[in-house]
Protein backbone atom coordinates (compact mmCIF):
# COMPACT_ATOMS: atom_id res chain seq x y z
CA UNK A 1 0.00 0.00 0.00
CA UNK A 2 1.47 3.31 -1.06
CA UNK A 3 1.71 5.89 1.77
CA UNK A 4 0.63 3.35 4.42
CA UNK A 5 1.96 5.62 7.18
CA UNK A 6 -0.16 8.61 6.05
CA UNK A 7 -3.71 9.04 7.30
CA UNK A 8 -6.33 8.54 4.59
CA UNK A 9 -7.69 12.04 5.10
CA UNK A 10 -4.22 13.55 4.65
CA UNK A 11 -3.61 11.43 1.57
CA UNK A 12 -6.93 12.47 0.01
CA UNK A 13 -6.26 16.12 0.83
CA UNK A 14 -2.74 16.03 -0.53
CA UNK A 15 -3.87 14.61 -3.88
CA UNK A 16 -6.87 16.84 -4.50
CA UNK A 17 -6.07 19.92 -2.47
CA UNK A 18 -9.53 19.82 -0.86
CA UNK A 19 -11.08 17.88 1.94
CA UNK A 20 -13.26 15.05 0.60
CA UNK A 21 -16.95 15.14 1.50
CA UNK A 22 -17.86 12.90 4.41
CA UNK A 23 -21.05 11.51 5.84
CA UNK A 24 -21.03 11.76 9.60
CA UNK A 25 -23.77 10.48 11.86
CA UNK A 26 -23.76 10.48 15.62
CA UNK A 27 -23.02 6.93 16.68
CA UNK A 28 -25.91 5.37 18.53
CA UNK A 29 -24.87 2.25 20.45
CA UNK A 30 -28.42 0.89 20.36
CA UNK A 31 -28.39 0.67 16.55
CA UNK A 32 -27.12 -2.46 14.85
CA UNK A 33 -24.55 -2.24 12.07
CA UNK A 34 -27.33 -2.75 9.53
CA UNK A 35 -29.46 0.01 11.10
CA UNK A 36 -26.47 2.36 11.10
CA UNK A 37 -25.96 1.61 7.42
CA UNK A 38 -29.62 2.41 6.72
CA UNK A 39 -29.28 5.69 8.61
CA UNK A 40 -26.27 6.67 6.48
CA UNK A 41 -28.07 5.66 3.29
CA UNK A 42 -31.08 7.73 4.30
CA UNK A 43 -29.06 10.77 5.35
CA UNK A 44 -26.85 10.91 2.25
CA UNK A 45 -28.13 8.63 -0.54
CA UNK A 46 -25.89 10.17 -3.21
CA UNK A 47 -22.72 10.09 -1.11
CA UNK A 48 -20.07 7.52 -1.99
CA UNK A 49 -20.38 4.43 0.19
CA UNK A 50 -17.76 2.18 -1.43
CA UNK A 51 -14.96 2.52 -3.90
CA UNK A 52 -13.44 -0.48 -5.61
CA UNK A 53 -10.86 0.13 -8.31
CA UNK A 54 -12.50 2.76 -10.52
CA UNK A 55 -16.07 1.99 -9.42
CA UNK A 56 -17.74 4.30 -6.89
CA UNK A 57 -20.96 3.00 -5.35
CA UNK A 58 -23.35 5.43 -3.66
CA UNK A 59 -25.30 4.62 -0.51
CA UNK A 60 -28.49 4.55 -2.58
CA UNK A 61 -27.09 1.98 -5.01
CA UNK A 62 -25.58 -0.09 -2.22
CA UNK A 63 -28.87 -0.02 -0.27
CA UNK A 64 -30.78 -1.20 -3.35
CA UNK A 65 -28.37 -4.12 -3.86
CA UNK A 66 -28.56 -5.01 -0.17
CA UNK A 67 -32.37 -4.88 -0.12
CA UNK A 68 -32.62 -7.08 -3.22
CA UNK A 69 -30.44 -9.72 -1.58
CA UNK A 70 -32.29 -9.45 1.76
CA UNK A 71 -35.56 -10.44 0.09
CA UNK A 72 -33.89 -13.44 -1.55
CA UNK A 73 -32.22 -14.51 1.69
CA UNK A 74 -35.43 -14.20 3.70
CA UNK A 75 -37.14 -16.53 1.23
CA UNK A 76 -34.39 -19.12 1.80
CA UNK A 77 -34.11 -18.72 5.57
CA UNK A 78 -37.80 -18.77 6.54
CA UNK A 79 -37.68 -22.18 8.23
CA UNK A 80 -34.46 -21.73 10.20
CA UNK A 81 -34.64 -20.72 13.87
CA UNK A 82 -31.10 -19.38 14.22
CA UNK A 83 -29.94 -18.92 10.65
CA UNK A 84 -26.26 -18.62 9.85
CA UNK A 85 -25.11 -17.80 6.33
CA UNK A 86 -21.55 -18.66 5.35
CA UNK A 87 -19.84 -16.02 3.21
CA UNK A 88 -16.85 -16.74 0.97
CA UNK A 89 -15.64 -13.70 -0.91
CA UNK A 90 -12.50 -11.99 -1.95
CA UNK A 91 -12.51 -8.37 -0.78
CA UNK A 92 -15.10 -6.71 -2.99
CA UNK A 93 -18.29 -4.66 -2.97
CA UNK A 94 -20.18 -7.96 -3.21
CA UNK A 95 -18.70 -8.99 0.13
CA UNK A 96 -20.08 -5.83 1.77
CA UNK A 97 -23.49 -6.39 0.13
CA UNK A 98 -23.53 -9.98 1.43
CA UNK A 99 -22.60 -8.97 5.00
CA UNK A 100 -25.21 -6.20 5.19
CA UNK A 101 -27.93 -8.30 3.54
CA UNK A 102 -27.28 -11.24 5.84
CA UNK A 103 -27.59 -9.00 8.89
CA UNK A 104 -30.64 -7.28 7.39
CA UNK A 105 -32.29 -10.66 6.85
CA UNK A 106 -31.90 -11.40 10.55
CA UNK A 107 -29.16 -14.00 10.18
CA UNK A 108 -25.66 -14.27 11.48
CA UNK A 109 -22.78 -14.62 9.09
CA UNK A 110 -19.75 -16.85 9.07
CA UNK A 111 -16.88 -15.33 7.07
CA UNK A 112 -14.74 -17.91 5.31
CA UNK A 113 -11.37 -17.06 3.84
CA UNK A 114 -11.08 -18.66 0.38
CA UNK A 115 -7.34 -19.06 1.02
CA UNK A 116 -7.66 -21.10 4.23
CA UNK A 117 -7.54 -24.85 4.08
CA UNK A 118 -10.62 -26.85 3.16
CA UNK A 119 -10.51 -28.92 6.37
CA UNK A 120 -10.63 -25.76 8.53
CA UNK A 121 -13.51 -24.27 6.49
CA UNK A 122 -15.37 -27.58 6.59
CA UNK A 123 -15.02 -27.71 10.40
CA UNK A 124 -16.27 -24.12 10.74
CA UNK A 125 -19.25 -24.85 8.50
CA UNK A 126 -20.22 -27.96 10.46
CA UNK A 127 -19.75 -26.21 13.79
CA UNK A 128 -21.86 -23.18 12.77
CA UNK A 129 -24.75 -25.17 11.34
CA UNK A 130 -24.80 -23.00 8.22
CA UNK A 131 -26.78 -24.54 5.37
CA UNK A 132 -26.33 -21.70 2.89
CA UNK A 133 -23.07 -20.35 1.52
CA UNK A 134 -22.97 -17.10 -0.47
CA UNK A 135 -20.03 -16.49 -2.76
CA UNK A 136 -19.19 -14.72 -5.99
CA UNK A 137 -17.82 -16.01 -9.27
CA UNK A 138 -14.20 -15.74 -8.11
CA UNK A 139 -14.77 -18.16 -5.20
CA UNK A 140 -17.50 -20.38 -6.66
CA UNK A 141 -15.28 -23.38 -7.44
CA UNK A 142 -13.88 -23.42 -3.90
CA UNK A 143 -17.34 -22.98 -2.37
CA UNK A 144 -18.76 -25.93 -4.30
CA UNK A 145 -16.30 -28.33 -2.61
CA UNK A 146 -17.81 -28.26 0.89
CA UNK A 147 -19.85 -31.27 1.94
CA UNK A 148 -21.26 -29.51 5.03
CA UNK A 149 -23.25 -27.05 2.90
CA UNK A 150 -26.60 -27.93 1.37
CA UNK A 151 -26.82 -24.86 -0.88
CA UNK A 152 -24.30 -22.57 -2.55
CA UNK A 153 -25.55 -19.32 -4.09
CA UNK A 154 -23.50 -17.11 -6.40
CA UNK A 155 -24.32 -13.49 -5.49
CA UNK A 156 -23.51 -12.40 -9.05
CA UNK A 157 -26.33 -14.64 -10.31
CA UNK A 158 -28.71 -13.65 -7.50
CA UNK A 159 -28.28 -9.99 -8.44
CA UNK A 160 -29.65 -10.80 -11.91
CA UNK A 161 -32.73 -12.63 -10.63
CA UNK A 162 -35.98 -10.89 -9.77
CA UNK A 163 -36.74 -10.75 -6.07
CA UNK A 164 -39.15 -13.45 -4.91
CA UNK A 165 -42.77 -12.45 -4.36
CA UNK A 166 -44.29 -13.57 -1.07
CA UNK A 167 -47.87 -14.76 -0.92
CA UNK A 168 -49.77 -13.37 2.06
CA UNK A 169 -52.05 -16.42 2.19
Amino acid sequence: VEHSDVALEQLSTSHTGTTPPTTTLKQTPSLSLYQQFLACASAAPDAPALQSNDEVITYQTLAARVQHLIVQLQAQLTHEQSPVVALMFERSPEMIVAILATLGAGAGYLPLNPEQGQARSEFMLQDSGANLLLCHQATLNTAMCFSAITEVQNIDELAQQPAPVFNSD
